[in-house]
């Protein structure tokens, strides 16, 4: 049986001797291939583009994490005000919408605490010398080594040997005397210095806008602090004997609000990628900003023939209701009237950016020499304009921003507020006290049912109640035992739905870690509080918790403020900074509070060694270095009141040598002859 011929085509015969189609097909032409379409231009080119691209990603991820939400929640619950939704399920309910504040009570209290311990004291921080202070000069060890190399020449130059462990010893003790004199020279130093450093803090508003941080630490998941920034400011200085307003440059700390702090998506802390601050700017102040250097006076011009509500797209969702709150108008819609005074909304990033933006731009090379490479800088950008960028003048690269939380989360820009913590407890006490306000209304008097057939026709006060009041009623149900108006007494459940209140009140207290006895309210406490030292020990375990935050406060703000602005001062104040530790430690309100006790135990070792026999051991060189310790602790002058004079010196030990044998007081004491007396010289080895 023969097999089918197939009809060899063209096509065929191409694919069988691996020839082109048009070879046996003439006419044929091979259709080019569709040339992929041309990618969209990016409609926001440049730095511009960089910047609303970081911004729209920060806004983003904090909306889709629910940190907007959390901080609209917490100010509803100062405010003492339910969301829209409990709103309209209550009314539809029917009752009270009375709203129990215990989130209020807790944040006021937990802000005015940590206010109190950070305004307790002189300064929040005390300098002091890091435990190898770098001062100018050449190096100690050089000094040491070249300093024994010589001696060792001079030894054997002479014809004396040297032993190795002699060499050893001397080094070690060379290096212990040097550390010691660097770390005196540097404490010195750093005394000069620290008044200084809180003069500038003052000047620049730091205490004022730690006052707000502080309020905000307990409100919101986070707290923002921002500074030094140098703004020109007005001040008062003498000229030719007469004083005037000077415009100068000053540094400034202000506080953020959360809402308009945006951090990178993928950011751990605070400082792990950029920053993006969001804040009005008056015209006027945008105006000056064009003789400045950094700043592109052209888009200024730009951005100031703009209309502030046509900017709309850079505030987010939670703008309007955020404005209700803070009882402002909103700022996308802002005033309509044609006033020139209304801001346009600043949108300020730090960021490390690749070199070839900042040149396109408009920067100088000498600023950026490498367009590949990566610059620390900030960028002003207003309504889409690129208005100015400079460099980050901080030598390593921090930002100008401190930012902390009452509770942090460990890999987290953002943490817990009492809000947040005691948010279940407080929706709880809300359905509680609306269920005792209702159950009290209902219960506050009789109600009754009324049989309308039994009533006389065209009474109009037949539901109407007041003393003494006369029911008309008809004979219509002869014989009937219903009786036409009956009353009886709603229960209340007021005692027991009460204790509930007081008991999620209760659990408020233990979540919040602020009792209300912390609060100067000790109704309810009961237990150990009812005596003072049981009081005593609850207060000193309620502390635990606020001491973690204090400290948490101390470590990463007020520590690096104070470091940060020792280093600007280093770069830029060489007549503050013309020696001293550069690298210093800022100890923070729970040392200073510790000091407390350090300062009493000094004053008990004073008393103690304040004998002949004592004062032979620590001589008057030591003494006076345990007073001038006191004497600082107590802010006393110590230049003044204990001069480190040689002669003072002598002649306290030549009146310490002509005074009686007896107490501080020149002689023992009425009620105790032998106290303060010297012992007999047979007792004490070197005493004659």
């Amino acid at each position: 049986m023969s097999l089918p011929t197939q009809k060899v085509t063209p096509f065929l015969r191409a694919a069988l001797t691996n020839q082109p189609a048009e070879t046996y097909l003439p006419g044929y032409a091979t259709q080019a291939a569709p040339l992929p379409s041309p990618a969209p231009a990016d409609p926001f080119p440049g730095l511009g583009g960089y910047v609303r691209r970081c911004f729209d990603a920060a806004k983003t991820s904090r909306q889709t994490n629910g940190i907007d939400d959390r901080m609209l929640t917490a100010m509803r619950a100062m405010r003492g005000e339910y969301d829209n939704q409990t709103l309209a399920a209550i009314r539809e309910f029917g009752g009270s919408e009375v709203y129990a504040r215990i989130t209020a009570s807790k944040v006021r209290g937990t802000g005015a605490l940590l206010r109190e311990i950070y305004t307790s004291t002189d300064r929040p921080y005390a300098l002091e010398p890091s435990p190898v202070p770098s001062l100018p000069g050449e190096n100690a060890m050089t000094a040491v080594e070249t300093l024994i190399a010589a001696e060792v020449a001079e030894a054997q130059s002479a014809g004396t040997p040297v032993p190795e462990e002699m060499i050893t010893k001397r080094r070690t003790d060379l290096r212990a005397q040097i550390l010691e004199a660097q770390h005196k020279l540097a404490m010195d130093a750093l005394r000069t210095r620290e008044a200084v450093v809180d003069d500038i803090l003052w000047e620049g508003g730091f205490y004022n806008a730690l006052w707000d941080f502080l309020g905000d630490i307990a409100c919101f998941p986070f707290a923002v602090l921002k500074g030094p920034i140098v703004r020109m400011q007005s001040v008062m200085r003498w000229e030719n004997g007469k004083p005037s307003a000077v415009e100068q440059p000053t540094l400034q700390w202000e506080r953020c609000s959360p809402f308009d702090v945006f951090f990178a998506p993928w950011a751990q802390n605070a400082q792990d990628g950029y920053i993006i601050h969001r804040y009005p700017i008056s015209p006027v102040a945008l105006r000056a900003l064009r003789d400045l250097p950094n700043y592109n006076a052209e888009k200024i011009d730009e951005v100031l023939e703009l209309n502030p509500d046509a900017m709309s797209e850079w505030f987010d969702y939670v703008e309007s209701e955020r404005a209700e709150y803070e009882q402002r108008d909103s700022r996308p819609l802002g005033d309509q009237s044609s006033s020139s005074s209304r801001p346009y909304p600043m949108i300020e990033l730090h960021d490390t950016i690749k070199g070839q933006l900042l040149l396109d731009w408009g920067m100088q090379v000498e600023d950026v020499p490498d367009p590949g490479g990566f610059f620390n800088c900030t960028v002003y950008m207003v309504g889409g304009n690129v208005v100015g960028v400079r460099r980050n003048p901080h030598p390593t690269g921090r930002k100008p921003f401190y930012v902390d939380s009452f509770e942090r989360i460990p890999g987290s820009p953002y943490g817990h507020g009492i809000p947040d913590l005691i948010d279940d407890i407080q929706s709880v006490a809300n359905a509680a006290l609306r269920a005792l306000c209702n159950n009290l209304a209902i219960a506050s008097g009789p109600m009754g049912f009324i049989n309308e057939d039994q009533l006389a026709e065209n009474d109009q006060n037949a539901t109407r109640l007041w003393p003494w009041k006369m029911f008309r009623t008809t004979d219509s149900m002869v014989g009937s035992t219903v009786k036409p108006v009956e009353f009886f007494q709603p229960n209340s459940n007021a005692q027991e739905l009460f204790g509930v209140y007081e008991r999620f009140a209760q659990m408020a207290d233990e979540m919040s870690s602020l009792p209300r006895f912390m609060q100067g309210n000790a109704v309810g406490s009961g237990g150990a509080a009812r005596t003072a030292s049981g009081l005593s020990m609850l207060m000193e375990a309620s502390n635990r918790t606020i001491k973690q935050t204090v400290a948490s406060i101390d470590q990463n703000v007020v520590e690096l403020v104070v470091q940060d602005l020792n280093v600007y001062l280093a770069l830029t104040r060489p007549d503050i900074v013309v020696e001293g530790d550069l690298s210093v430690r800022a100890r923070g309100a729970v040392e200073l509070v510790q000091r407390e006790t350090l300062r009493m135990r000094r004053l008990e070792f004073l008393q103690i060694t304040t004998n002949p026999v004592d004062l032979q051991l620590t001589g008057l060189q030591g003494r006076q270095t345990i007073l001038k310790e006191i004497a600082r602790d107590l802010g006393l002058p110590t230049a003044q009141t204990l001069p480190n004079d040689a002669k003072a010196i002598e002649a306290a030990q030549q009146a310490a040598m002509t005074m009686p044998q007896g107490g501080p007081g020149g002689g023992p004491s009425a009620g105790n002859p032998t106290q303060g007396m010297a012992r007999p010289a047979a007792n004490n080895p070197g005493v004659t």
